[in-house]
């Protein structure tokens, strides 16, 4: 499987399926507790989280957000100008004082600009109007109907001078920035990505105690590094690429520039009307999903979930709970109710927020075989005793101190995940890093969680994540190999000391990682949980 996955010889998802014939015939597992590994309480949370995200897109209140992103913070950086015209490659209505009013045409007014500028040609964008073409599907509402007989194509600017950098370059950073972000991004949140839901299937699969790891712990530790990883992203794109100060290579700009950029993102958000029912009401249940996931358990005072515990003593709940509850009602609510001012369904019942037909499409299915042949692996490993062998075959690192032996576990796995699938790389890890921890009389999470999270630092190859393999080919080729491997090797460096000082400082202080946790007492433990707490009483077994 793991060959597969590293060459996919198979798609990512039929490997997947392997354990469910491989495990019974070789005498592993029976096929009721592989397949049970393929539906856990983990994966529909992660397909809770998927539906929600698939509403927030139908509803169209991911471009709103996007604009208003854009409108307020982004718009701030000097280089709006060069943006716009690499990354938007829309046209512009002309000032009015240079609108024709003789009997020329536009294209011998073209002609006649060129004549009197030989050595620029200009590469001319034929945008029809009303027409994105970075997106056709989309519709770019810059101009009114009256001054569409105005509008002319604007020719890209060239550098002005040779210490100035090219539009490429730019692009290429931008693009770069935007991958390392998606990467860093996924990270912040429980269902951000699959590793993280890897880490914790493996937990809750192994311990049959909560191990205090869930969406609130998660989003507090891990955020903070978020923060520091994109801005360290972003120091080192610009250094690299553009440089600062007096040594900057930035094309130049004007404020009247930056208004104009300013005022063409502003009449894109106004576009888009007044927020709708159908965007006000998966706002509102996003909103409430996400707060539903940090208050089931916070950890410093009871969460909801308590107050179920309290009248129902034998049932816990978990996060997928409140998933799969916003995912029922996206269904029941519907977009535009009839009674609404602007419905459009007067006739009959309005469609629901969500329809099966968006899910159907763009639920990425194969991630959650994956997901499921991972769990199954881990399970296997588990029952086989390969966690332990190769646990045993580690051992040496147990030698080390045990922040040093997370810098190397780190290391491994941010070089590791660049040549193979992010979550099958998790899925291996996973199992042995457990099995390392509890023989190294250490909290678990402390392996399993920087490791778990340098899954995702794949910064330097085109094929290492979905988000490098999306912005290498929407660079149509500006973008080499080689400029992606320098820039990313910085970035894995610097992300890698990131999550280890964090470990070692948030981590130790939220879950006490330098002990054996009570919550690592379970059936198939307990051998190691006695070991640990003998030779921490001084019994030399």
């Amino acid at each position: 499987m793991v060959f597969f996955w590293v060459m996919e010889a198979l798609p990512m998802a039929i490997t997947s399926l392997i354990p469910i014939f491989a495990f019974p015939l070789l005498g592993v597992m029976s096929s009721s507790a592989v397949c049970s590994a393929y539906v856990t309480e983990t994966i529909l949370l992660f397909l809770g989280g998927l539906v929600v995200a698939v509403a927030v897109e139908h509803s169209n209140l991911h471009k709103r957000i996007a604009l208003f992103v854009i409108l307020h913070i982004a718009m701030m950086i000097p280089i709006v100008d060069a943006v716009l015209k690499e990354l938007y490659k829309t046209v512009e209505m002309k000032d009015l004082e240079h609108l024709r009013t003789d009997d020329r045409t536009t294209k011998q007014y073209a002609e006649e600009e060129e004549a009197l500028s030989p050595k620029y040609t200009p590469e001319i964008t034929l945008t029809k109007y009303g027409e994105n073409i970075y997106n056709p599907e989309e519709t770019n509402v810059l101009y009114k109907e009256d001054i569409k007989e105005h509008v002319t194509e604007i020719p890209e600017e060239k550098p002005k001078t040779s210490e100035s950098v090219d539009f490429k370059t730019l692009k290429t950073m931008y693009f770069l920035g935007v991958a390392y972000s998606a990467n860093v991004g996924g990270t912040g949140s429980l269902t951000g990505t699959g590793p993280n839901l890897v880490v914790k299937g493996v937990l809750d699969n192994s311990f049959e105690h909560p191990t205090g790891l869930n969406f609130g712990t998660w989003l507090a530790f891990n955020v903070p590094g978020v923060i520091l990883c994109t801005l360290c992203c972003c120091i080192w794109l610009q250094f690299f690429f553009i440089g600062f100060g007096s040594r900057s290579k930035l094309p130049e700009t004007t404020k009247e520039k930056e208004e104009k950029v300013k005022q063409l993102i502003k009449d894109q958000y106004k576009s888009l009307g007044r927020i709708s029912f159908h965007e006000s009401s998966v706002l509102t249940i996003f909103v409430t999903l996400v707060l539903l996931w940090m208050l089931r358990d916070p950890g410093f005072f009871p969460g909801w979930a308590y107050l179920v515990q309290m009248n129902f003593p034998n049932i816990t709940i978990g996060d997928a709970v409140p998933a799969i509850l916003a995912t029922v009602f996206l269904f029941i609510i519907p977009c535009e109710p009839n009674f609404w001012p602007s419905a459009r369904y007067k006739d009959g019942p309005s469609r629901g927020c969500l329809t099966w037909r968006e899910v159907h499409e763009k639920i990425p299915w194969g991630v959650i075989l994956l997901l499921g042949g991972g769990f199954a692996m881990a399970k296997g490993c588990n029952e086989s005793g390969l966690s332990v062998f190769i646990g045993e075959k580690l051992k040496f690192i147990g030698s080390l101190s045990p922040s040093f032996s997370v810098l190397i576990i780190s290391i491994s796995t941010a070089l590791a995940t660049e040549v193979a699938s992010n979550t099958a790389t998790a899925s291996i890890l996973m199992p042995i890093m457990k099995e390392l921890a509890l023989k190294m009389c250490i909290n678990p999470l402390y392996l399993m969680l920087p490791a778990g999270v340098c899954c995702s630092y794949a910064f330097m190859l085109p094929i290492a994540t979905p988000p490098n393999a999306v912005v290498y080919g929407a660079a149509g080729g500006d973008m080499k190999a080689s400029v992606m491997i320098k820039a990313g090797i910085v970035m894995n460096i610097l992300c890698v000391l990131i999550i280890n000082i964090m470990a070692n400082t948030l981590g130790e202080a939220m879950f006490h990682f330098g002990e054996m946790p009570s919550w690592a007492n379970s059936t198939s433990t307990q051998h190691y949980f006695e070991i640990c707490l003998n030779n921490s009483l001084g019994i030399d077994l």
